[in-house]
């Protein structure tokens, strides 16, 4: 597939907000909301702001923490450059990578293949209240056929269906396409198509096999928002586009167009039976506007009667319209906004004369007011109605019934469902009860009626009924949606235990093959963490607490507490690690709020082991050598970032931060760090913007230093530029293979080579969260907002032998040590030596020793691991201290002590 690369709209900035996002100014709102829809909101003073308001304030999940929240994510996956001197060269840049993907993919087999999820286990007694595992804007029938089905997604571009919806195909894999709001198919021929996204109006005449930008200088000098496209019907040419640079008309299927009228356009409809009579929804101010065309679209005019006109300290900024078959000339409309102290509906609208005068319809006396049993509001996440607020501006969507005029259907966070023209509504499955047959996941932004079929798209994926939403069903499988703010993946045996937090779905988690569809959506709400325990491979964190998987997807994974959570953020640079120790198996170290604290209870309690002063980030203890510890810190966000480092464990700290001139500025941005496996003073770090998009880096991305980053070597070259990363991973016992996750690809290097790019079998654009080797399989893995994608390593490596205890101070009461091999090493041809003088037994050749010490002392031990690779030998001394029996000496192992053996 080749990639037309638009010229058009790239004087604009690219930080487009979804589904027609408005920005409300008033009053009442606190000080960080009003900062943050400002036209240039500042995102530093925005944070700020924030951060302030809730150390005072409870937090309450409403429409403007939830706008936030996307907001941050914006910021971040945003890609066309800021920098003049970058954008100006943007377009030459863009095709440059793409060229170098085209050749890397026509010169080797594509590595990379995505492991899901494409799915979720929807059976699962842990599945989530509110499962999802794909964010889907819109969803599109094919007229002529209706198996084909197309889905614009949020972050995975375009995907077709051949079979309504059982699979699907990604149809936009190698393009620059992330966010598609608006597709539409023709009627007579399934084969054309045409979507909106990254500004411009793609079409495509052979199903999506290959895409062209289409539309005239004029038209394409725009960077367009397009929401909705629609054709004449009956006539295949004349084509539609709302936008917010105007409404479009074409009689040349989208060759040129014809602006109808300037403005911000929303929605379109045709009379039924009548197509020359066109209805189309402004947004304009405060204000939607109404007009209608008689003459198949070449002129509108507004029709005023009883339509909505808030007054100037109100709001009703977004409108859906529907029409039905079933009595063409009736009109609805789903208005939002804020009057009489509420917000979220502002009300339904019925017109019975083709939109020449409407009757409010819903809910009470209206427009909007408070929430009430007599005054419902249909957009917030209760499903009585009677919460204020919703998201109104980003989820919305209205359907009528083709064979009932009176039958009407109103997406939010819920789904709501008339029978009665609109007058009264009933909520037949909360957002959050996803038990129940009719359930659709939140925030919908798609209802699409096909005879008796209904399509949804919304925050969870694509739901399906046959049967006018008596039942609804998923239909996902295959689109690969997730995106993921946290991934995390096990060890040696829970090398196929993964799980992550997920933008709108919870967690999901894969354990082994225990999840039909491999994964299953648990917890709930945004999640931001995903750990696994690298020896206890059972045990996983998540938002939701600490996990004991239970292998079985008919009964309940157990939680319990952990004390203390990572730093967790919606933008890149901001979360904290969580870091294992190489030794012990108990022990590990995170940052919480702007301290670096330590548990060696596995999460029961903490101790602080250094205030920074400044919030925790990226932590690294040195494989080889655990009293060496890295952390970055980020004190805000115009704020310098910093570079610690300790040599005794965390008692005293070395700021080795690179300077400003090192850096050529910009030291406002935050930092990700890996350590060498054999020698604790060899480090890189690279640079890990908060925007996806700026600053120009170009030549300052990564650096290294052989002395614990006292002195920092520039390690870029020409290949990075353009590039945005997002985190850094090294491969143990290797000549310094390093492996960068950008916005948009995977770059690879070592101690030989330059860096170059490493994308064969990626999409084009995908954002890397996480990138985390399995040296038991040679494999990386790539958490991104495009589910998870796995490759074997480049060369494998010499194993690098490493060991950790679960018990270093053994009892008389608890005298049995578990050593758990903990090296680098690749499962073709493993083989473990152990020597244990003074214990007993004194040497094993298992992967795990259970070791039991009768005397008091302090002993070493020594692990020879082998693979078809090579082999290595670690020696730790002092790794046991069997203490002599005193009166104060516990008389209990703790919990943690008890012998757990992993599989072998």
């Amino acid at each position: 597939m080749k990639y037309i690369l638009p010229l058009s709209g790239l004087l604009v900035a690219s930080q487009l907000f979804s589904q027609g996002v408005s920005t409300p100014l008033r009053n009442d709102l606190p000080e960080w909301a009003r900062l943050m829809y400002l036209p240039d909101a500042d995102p530093g003073a925005v944070e700020a702001a924030f951060n302030a308001y809730y150390a005072t304030h409870r937090f309450v999940k409403n429409t403007h923490t939830q706008y936030y929240k996307r907001w941050k994510r914006d910021i971040g996956h945003a890609y066309i450059p800021l920098d003049p001197a970058q954008r100006a060269s943007y377009p030459t840049d863009l095709r440059s990578y793409l060229d170098a993907t085209d050749q890397l993919a026509a010169t080797r087999a594509a590595n990379w293949q995505c492991i899901g999820p494409i799915d979720w286990d929807h059976g699962a007694v842990d599945r989530s209240y509110a499962a999802g595992a794909a964010h889907v804007y819109t969803v599109e029938q094919a007229p002529s056929d209706g198996n084909i089905v197309f889905a614009g997604t949020a972050t995975a571009g375009l995907w077709k269906s051949t079979d309504k919806g059982l699979n699907w195909t990604n149809v936009t894999k190698a393009m620059m396409v992330g966010e598609v709001l608006s597709v539409e198919i023709a009627s007579t021929d399934a084969n054309t198509v045409w979507f909106g996204a990254e500004g411009d109006l793609f079409k495509s005449t052979n199903g999506g096999a290959n895409w062209a930008v289409v539309g005239d200088a004029t038209f394409n000098a725009q960077q367009h928002e397009i929401r909705d496209i629609a054709l004449l019907p009956g006539n295949d040419q004349v084509l539609f586009v709302c936008s917010d640079k105007g409404l479009y008309r074409s009689t040349n299927g989208g060759t040129s167009f014809t602006q109808v009228r300037p403005g911000i356009w929303q929605e379109i409809e045709f009379k039924p039976g009548t197509p020359s009579t066109v209805y189309a929804v402004e947004q304009t101010s405060n204000l939607t506007r109404f007009w209608r065309s008689t003459d198949s679209g070449l002129s509108f005019t507004q029709q005023t009667g009883g339509w909505p006109v808030p007054l100037a300290t109100d709001e009703q900024e977004r409108t859906e319209i529907t029409v039905t078959p079933a009595d063409p000339n009736v009109v609805y409309a789903l208005c939002t906004g804020a009057a009489d102290g509420g917000s979220g509906l502002y009300g339904i609208y019925k017109s019975t004369d083709s939109g020449t005068n409407w009757t409010f319809q819903c809910c009470g006396a209206g427009p909007a007011g408070v929430p009430s049993p007599a005054n419902m509001n249909l957009m917030g996440w209760s499903d009585v109605g009677t919460d204020d607020g919703g998201q109104y501006y980003y989820d919305l969507a209205l359907a009528a019934d083709p064979a009932n005029a009176n039958s009407i259907q109103v997406g939010g966070v819920n789904r709501w469902v008339s029978t009665d023209g609109g007058a009264t509504f009933t909520c037949p499955a909360k957002w959050s009860h996803s038990y129940k047959a009719d359930y659709v996941h939140a925030d919908i932004h798609d209802i699409r009626y096909y005879g008796a079929e209904i399509w949804v798209a919304c925050d969870g994926g694509a739901f399906y009924s046959s049967n006018g939403g008596a039942t609804f069903e998923r239909r996902i499988h295959g689109i690969a949606g997730t995106d993921f703010w946290g991934f995390g993946v096990g060890g040696w045996t829970g090398s196929q235990v993964m799980l992550g937090g997920t933008y709108h779905n919870g967690t999901l988690l894969k354990d082994n093959n225990v999840y039909q569809n491999g994964w299953v959506s648990t917890d709930g709400g945004d999640g931001i963490r995903g750990f696994v325990h690298p020896q206890y491979d059972r045990r996983a964190l998540s938002d939701y607490g600490y996990k004991t998987l239970s292998g079985d997807r008919l009964i309940p994974n157990g939680n319990s507490d952990w004390s203390r959570e990572p730093n967790g953020s919606y933008i890149v640079g901001e979360s904290s690690e969580l870091a294992w120790h190489p030794n012990r198996a108990h022990t590990a170290f995170l940052g919480s709020g702007n301290g670096l604290w330590r548990t060696d209870d596995n999460g029961t309690s903490f101790s602080l082991v250094h205030d920074f002063g400044a919030k925790v980030t990226s932590i690294e203890v040195a494989f080889s050598d655990p009293d060496h510890i890295y952390v970055c810190t980020y004190p805000g966000w115009w704020e310098t970032k910093k570079i610690w480092r300790s040599t005794d464990g965390g008692s005293t700290w070395t700021d080795i931060t690179p300077s400003s001139a090192q850096l050529n500025g910009n030291v406002w941005v935050p930092y990700d760090i890996a350590v060498s496996a054999v020698d604790p003073l060899t480090i890189w770090m690279c640079r890990t913007s908060m925007y996806g998009n700026s600053p120009n880096l170009n030549g300052f991305v990564v650096y290294r230093s052989t002395n614990g980053g006292a002195t920092w070597t520039n390690i870029s070259d020409a290949t990075l530029n353009g590039e945005w990363p997002t985190n850094i991973s090294h491969q143990y016992g290797s000549a310094g293979e390093l492996y960068i996750g950008t916005r948009r690809a995977v770059y690879r290097r070592n101690d030989a080579t330059g860096w170059a790019l490493w994308n064969a079998g990626l999409p084009a654009k995908v954002q890397s969260t996480r990138l985390l080797i399995n040296y038991r399989e040679g494999l990386i893995r790539n958490g991104t907002d495009r589910s998870v994608w796995e490759s074997p390593l480049e060369t494998l490596a010499p194993p690098v032998a490493n060991f950790a205890v679960d018990n270093p101070t053994p009892t008389c009461n608890a005298p049995q040590v578990v050593f758990f091999d903990n090296s680098a090493l690749n499962g073709n041809g493993a083989a473990w030596s152990w020597t244990f003088p003074g214990g007993n037994p004194s040497s094993g050749t298992g992967r795990t020793a259970v070791v039991t010490y009768d005397t008091p002392g302090t002993y070493s031990a020594t692990l020879t691991v082998t693979d078809a690779n090579g082999s290595s030998t670690r020696t730790i001394t002092n790794i046991v201290t069997f203490a002599p029996f005193t009166a104060t000496a516990p008389l209990a192992a703790n919990a943690e002590d008890e012998m757990v053996v992993p599989q072998q």
